[in-house]
């Protein structure tokens, strides 16, 4: 994974489609070793141990990391997601005064908007003023 991440690295700087082309070129053959190796393995590990649990889940998860291969959009680590909600995971003690299970869902739900409003580079302020007067 270490050479998936170098290359994803060397591809910053390039467009969605060119990194797209990238990852095909160069992702691509490795993961599917990965997978290869995994499946090969997988029968000689006591399925009893973590390392077979570990290898059952990257497995059954091949789709999904395969995923970032179709999109130079998508990223291959979710690192950028974690970073945005950690403010509210560190707060979320104080989430317990929001009264009911329906003030906690809106709550989130206002977050959310918010944290993909910073993540698309849109104006927050701008885009709730328009939501709000246009809700129906």
């Amino acid at each position: 994974m270490g050479r998936v991440f170098k290359i994803e690295q060397d591809c910053q700087e390039l467009s969605a489609e060119e990194r797209q082309k990238q990852r095909e070129k160069e992702a691509r053959p490795i993961l599917l070793a990965l997978f290869e190796y995994l499946e090969k393995e997988q029968g000689h590990v006591p399925q009893s141990s973590k390392l077979s649990k570990a290898i059952n889940y990257c497995l059954s998860h091949r789709n999904e990391l395969m995923n970032y291969l179709r999109d130079g959009d998508c990223s291959i680590s979710n690192n950028l997601a974690e970073r945005s909600i950690r403010p509210f995971t560190i707060g979320r003690k104080n989430w317990v005064f929001s009264g009911s299970p329906a003030g906690a869902e809106a709550s989130a739900a206002a977050y959310s908007l918010i944290e993909t409003c910073i993540a698309n580079k849109v104006d927050t302020k701008e885009y709730l003023e328009y939501i709000f007067t246009n809700m129906s």
